[in-house]
């Protein structure tokens, strides 16, 4: 008994270290799947805009909590418009994930109706560009 005990922890401990080290190294997909398991009703996820380098630091620190993005870039990458309640994956340089974020709301108007909003802006846009602002939060790291 108190040698199946002893590896039973020994396997327990084993197994904590290689979970850590998992974590600290997964993926954008295995991040989202370990947060499905927390979370069953979510379904998808994608990731492209919030793993920028520009914004990642701030994002991850809470600095920023909402971005306008120019529509062309979803039109040009085919990527779909984020949606209340959509799941985004930040990833780093390397792909690897760092947190998963959930859209709050979402706005669509010209640039010029934001007036003077000092949100960061991805992409080149003028003020009758249409653009989308993104409100977000961090909901797993």
């Amino acid at each position: 008994m108190y040698q199946k005990s002893i590896k039973n922890v020994s396997t327990f401990l084993w197994s904590f270290k290689k979970l850590s080290d998992i974590i600290l190294d997964m993926t954008s997909d295995e991040m989202f799947f370990q947060y499905r398991l927390l979370n069953p009703m979510i379904c998808d996820y994608s990731h492209a805009i919030f793993s920028l380098s520009g914004i990642r630091e701030n994002v991850l620190d809470e600095k920023i909590k909402e971005i306008i993005v120019a529509a062309y870039i979803f039109e040009e990458s085919g990527e779909e418009m984020p949606l209340v309640g959509d799941y985004q994956v930040l990833t780093a340089e390397d792909g690897s994930a760092l947190a998963i974020l959930k859209i709050k709301k979402t706005e669509v108007a010209p640039y010029s109706l934001f007036g003077n909003d000092t949100s960061t802006v991805i992409g080149n846009v003028s003020d009758d560009d249409i653009v989308i602002k993104i409100y977000f939060e961090i909901v797993f790291r």
